[in-house]
């Protein structure tokens, strides 16, 4: 939709008849979804390597914690 009103916009602002080149509306349509399509992926992904990373390493701290909480215990003991 976007590729689409980029379309009509050039054509209005250059005075471009629509009918010059009809498939360029196709084109570009077609070619600014694809590119949206991929950036809503690659964001996507980004976000949750992000989110793993972070459950990596909320895990790896309670797993120190617990460490140092039985080295405690064993001190008592």
């Amino acid at each position: 939709m976007f590729g689409i009103g980029v379309q009509l916009t050039s054509r209005i602002v250059t005075k471009e008849p629509w009918a010059a080149r009809p498939f360029s509306f196709l084109t570009m349509g077609v070619g600014m979804g694809v590119v949206h399509t991929y950036w809503d992926w690659w964001r996507r992904r980004a976000t949750e390597e992000i989110l793993y990373m972070e459950e990596k390493k909320n895990y790896h701290n309670m797993v120190i914690a617990m460490n140092n909480v039985r080295v405690g215990e064993e001190d008592e003991t």
